[in-house]
């Protein structure tokens, strides 16, 4: 009677939930079994190209739940309120990866950013050879590098997709994942002087790197940057959302690019880790006091990272930000109801992410946003 009982309000409340908004959006339960049932948020938000062009279809896959923007770029979703990773994805456009902090009383709002994929360069795979991308990106494959799903080898003629990110383009830089690492369980912010999305297709289907085979990678360094003789080489694990430390990078004087060996397909950087300090603030809908869950996303000005934040139950925020910076720091909540600011970061190490009561972070005011 007591298990026929608890379907019963299961049933009931998933029925409110269905018939009402959104902002009913968790119920804790526990099954027949006493176990807890995992508890559900809502993630919401716009996906636009790089020009700020809605895209439509996108496929939107946080853990088990999906779903697929309309035709102004809008997705909302139920996830697990546990979920750590969201991809986007588009045919013709680089994937887009986030690590939102999910809430499981208050919908999440996450706009994204995706970069169009570059043109197919078509190379015998069994001969190799070189594709090149814009600007000045290139990728020396070898001889019979390329395998299918179930690992056997693919000849004849294969696209390959040299994506480029311009680190120097705020556009093009919000496309990309954040720029985090962790290492020895801490995380790191990283700055990045080079970026990109390297894919292989034969036909429908996803090519992969033979093992012990290796793509050479030539990332040019942005205009103004003074390089170093190495650099550290990053490839970004779309399981974890994380950049991972992949060996280093050489400089090129002749070409002024990094070059660096690519152990398998995906996102790559050429970038360093930079010392991290955070700054906090306050986000307020226009009239009416503190935003909860509101978004943050910092840009850096004077390096080339991001970073991002949400604000708590109080509207207040803090996030890791490069030491002695100049960054860009934008607040909102509903896709329309954005506020930006530029700001100057001060000198003290803090953790990344901050605590919200280190008092090393730098108060830097408050931003005005619409509630979506």
């Amino acid at each position: 009677m007591l298990l026929r009982i608890r379907r019963l309000q299961h049933a009931l409340v998933t029925l409110c939930c269905a018939s009402l908004l959104p902002a009913c959006v968790s119920v804790d339960f526990t099954g027949g079994d006493g176990k807890a049932v995992e508890k559900l948020a809502v993630l919401r938000g716009v996906v636009t190209s790089v020009n700020g062009d809605p895209l439509e279809d996108v496929e939107v896959e946080a853990g088990k739940a999906s779903a697929a923007t309309s035709g102004k770029g809008r997705y909302e979703l139920e996830v697990a309120a546990s979920e750590k990773r969201v991809r986007f994805a588009l045919d013709g456009y680089v994937n887009g990866f986030r690590s939102p902090a999910l809430d499981k009383d208050i919908p999440t709002q996450l706009d994204v950013t995706l970069l169009p994929r570059a043109e197919a360069v078509q190379l015998d795979a069994a001969v190799g050879g070189v594709a090149a991308g814009q600007p000045g990106v290139s990728v020396r494959i070898p001889a019979e590098a390329f395998v299918d799903d179930s690992g056997n080898a693919v000849t004849g003629t294969v696209d390959v997709y040299v994506s480029p990110f311009d680190p120097s383009e705020a556009n093009q830089r919000a496309a990309a994942p954040e720029l985090v690492s962790e290492v020895g369980g801490e995380r790191q912010l990283l700055e990045s002087l080079g970026m990109v999305d390297i894919r292989v297709r034969q036909d429908d289907e996803t090519l992969g790197l033979e093992t012990g085979k290796a793509l050479e990678l030539s990332i040019p360094l942005p205009d103004d940057s003074e390089p170093a003789a190495t650099i550290s080489f990053w490839s970004f694990d779309e399981s974890k959302s994380l950049w991972v430390k992949s060996g280093k990078a050489t400089f090129d004087p002749e070409t002024n690019a990094y070059v660096g060996m690519a152990e398998h397909v995906g996102l790559w950087s050429v970038g360093q880790v930079i010392r991290a300090t955070c700054i906090c603030g306050l986000v307020e809908q226009s009239g009416a006091g503190a935003l909860p869950r509101a978004r943050v996303e910092v840009s850096g000005v004077s390096y080339f990272g991001s970073s991002s934040a949400q604000t708590g139950g109080d509207g207040r925020f803090c996030v890791a930000v490069g030491k002695d910076s100049d960054v860009d720091v934008i607040a909102y909540d509903s896709s329309n109801g954005v506020e930006s600011k530029e700001v100057r970061s001060k000198s003290a190490d803090t953790l990344v992410p901050p605590r919200a009561s280190d008092a090393r972070c730098v108060d830097v005011g408050t931003w005005k946003v619409a509630k979506d």
